[in-house]
């Protein structure tokens, strides 16, 4: 089996990849301008606490007043965001800080003014002047725990709203493809269909765009192709005429024989309410049922007495003789189809091939009934015309094991409506 990948579905892909693009190019952009929005904002913060605690130290730091230093240090600490404080003095050596001891020169925290000192932490810094001295200096580390849960939970935000407008994007796109490309599936259903032999088929799309245009030329092209059609078949209905009087003319019995049975024929497919196509094929295939008969010696089809056992085998290969013949020509390929089985039982007893129910097609189950009926209602070599009431018995009788039961119930439909006598009349019957 073959996968297609049809329209509708490449343009719910293509959406969906367009706005995973665009939504993820947008949240990009979004993160970056947060996460400047929030570094410029710490920024700010940590200089106003570096300047503040730069003035809260001056004096102390002068006076090594280290309980003031401590105690200024710490309510920087308490500040929101604030990882760390700290002092240093002149040589840089710590004098305060808020997660150590006084101690040594403090390696590695001498971060320029806004610059992380590690991944997460921003130090700022400000010299510690007492007139032209330079006495020492402060520290703050302003964490950046905040900017990454703020990061978070706006990607978070990002990927709900991302996944949720996927879901509704992809309904939709699929809702205006199926609405877009419905007209197209119907072209090309029909377009199967008229490949198919079935040129009653026509695009109920009424649109002015180009979907609109190509239906309206398929609509043209479909009727234009069944007026020569028509023709075709009509020409090929006369030379099935002419070739049903050349058997004719082989059989003084069965004169008129074709015509009526191709009457029969038709009025039971209209009742079953067959396409026009299967009723034009149904017509053409009644009236050649028997050109096998071409192939039969004149001896064994005018004999007056009943066959022996050899000829009725000879006589048994008509319809196979008749498919041969139409074979032949192309375009009748599936009338031959249909006339070798039209002496086919639906118990599977009749003959060539031994058919049954419905492998035997509908076509060869209408005509095997008409043919019936006709041949037990005129007057054959080796015998008289059989009473009317007996031939319909012997219908009846035979519903289910010669006849298909639903074919002979329509029969004695058109039978009781009158519609054989006419057909009788109307052929001189």
């Amino acid at each position: 089996m073959t996968f297609r990948f049809g329209i509708k579905g490449r343009l719910v892909v293509l959406f969906s990849l367009l706005f995973v693009v665009a939504v993820g190019a947008m949240a990009m952009a979004s993160f970056a301008f947060q996460l400047n929005f929030l570094v410029a904002e710490t920024s700010k913060r940590g200089e106003l606490l570096a300047k503040s605690l730069l003035i809260s130290v001056k004096e102390p730091l002068l006076a090594r007043d280290l309980l003031s230093l401590a105690s200024a240090v710490e309510a920087i600490r308490r500040e929101p965001d604030v990882a760390s404080a700290w002092i240093l003095d002149h040589q840089g050596a710590v004098v305060i800080r808020s997660d150590a001891e006084p101690g040594p020169r403090a390696a590695g925290l001498t971060a320029a003014r806004g610059e992380p000192s590690r991944d997460d932490v921003m130090v700022f810094s400000a010299p510690v002047t007492y007139g032209p001295r330079t006495i020492g200096s402060v520290h703050v580390g302003m964490g950046m725990a905040h900017a990454d849960r703020a990061l978070a939970q706006t990607r978070r935000h990002v990927i709900r709203t991302m996944v949720f407008g996927l879901m509704i994007g992809m309904a939709g796109t699929f809702a205006l493809a199926r609405f877009f490309v419905k007209p197209v599936d119907l072209l090309v259903a029909a377009t199967h269909e008229a490949a198919k032999g079935n040129l009653d088929i026509q695009v109920p799309v009424h649109r002015r765009d180009e979907i609109g245009a190509l239906a309206e030329s398929f609509n043209t092209m479909i009727a234009d192709l069944r007026v020569a059609t028509d023709s075709i078949q009509r020409g090929y209905l006369d030379m099935t005429i002419a070739l049903a009087a050349a058997i004719e003319a082989k059989d003084e019995y069965t004169r008129g024989h074709c015509q009526r049975v191709s009457a029969y024929a038709v009025e039971i497919g209209t009742r079953l309410a067959l396409p026009d196509h299967t009723m034009r094929d149904l017509e053409l295939a009644a009236i050649l049922h028997d050109i096998g008969k071409i192939g039969i010696d004149e001896a064994i089809l005018r004999k007056p007495t009943r066959l022996t056992f050899e000829e009725m085998q000879a006589m048994h290969e008509h319809p196979v003789i008749g498919e041969r013949i139409l074979r032949s020509v192309e375009p009748l390929h599936l009338v031959a189809s249909y006339i070798v089985y039209h002496h086919e039982h639906y118990d599977g007893k009749g003959y060539p091939h031994g058919a049954r129910g419905e492998e035997i097609p509908l076509i060869a189950r209408i005509i095997s009934v008409a043919d019936a009926y006709d041949s037990m209602s005129s007057r054959r070599p080796y015998r008289e015309t059989l009473p009317e009431e007996e031939s319909l018995t012997r219908l009846r009788t035979k519903a289910g094991t010669q006849f298909d039961p639903q074919i002979i119930s329509i029969f004695f439909e058109l039978y009781d409506t009158g519609v054989i006598e006419r057909i009788k009349r109307a052929t001189n019957a």
